[in-house]
């Protein structure tokens, strides 16, 4: 459940970006290199996922599906999301954890369970060009890290 929102948050990062150029609209296109960058086994498990299409265009849905493992129960944390174009910050914020999940009708505390998940992302039309690159890092309530998840692709 926190790795769709993770999806979820570096999409928005990207839409957010869109607000600062007045560009004419690039197409979004290719297939988003993730990686995962936790510096150590975390609570959070992510068995599985997929992106339908894998290919992803501008102005179209991707359905998400996620395979994860959650060991403990997460009463709070945060989402602490940098995304970068060309090197240059475009998006910054640190969420709160609860108020993110309640986005996909969960609440906390999120318990320690098996998660199969399904997510549909609608992707913008991105009035910028270049590298994205994004970092999403979602910690508990003890500041224990749960995911680092960096995402790369081509806008």
């Amino acid at each position: 459940m926190l790795f769709p929102l993770a999806i979820l948050v570096a999409h928005l990062s990207l839409a957010d970006s869109k607000k600062q150029d007045l560009m004419k609209p690039k197409k979004y296109h290719g297939v988003p290199e993730i990686s995962f960058c936790n510096a150590s086994i975390t609570p959070l498990i992510v068995n599985s996922y997929t992106l339908q299409p894998d290919n992803i265009e501008s102005n179209e849905n991707v359905t998400l599906t996620v395979n994860a493992v959650l060991t403990e129960v997460v009463q709070s944390g945060s989402i602490d999301v940098v995304a970068k174009l060309d090197r240059i910050t475009v998006y910054k914020k640190d969420l709160d954890l609860c108020t993110e999940v309640k986005k996909g009708n969960y609440s906390c505390p999120l318990n320690a369970t098996a998660y199969n998940l399904q997510q549909l992302i609608e992707i913008p039309q991105i009035p910028v060009h270049g590298h994205m690159d994004v970092n999403v890092q979602i910690t508990d309530q003890n500041n224990t890290q749960l995911l680092c998840m960096d995402i790369k692709c081509r806008v």
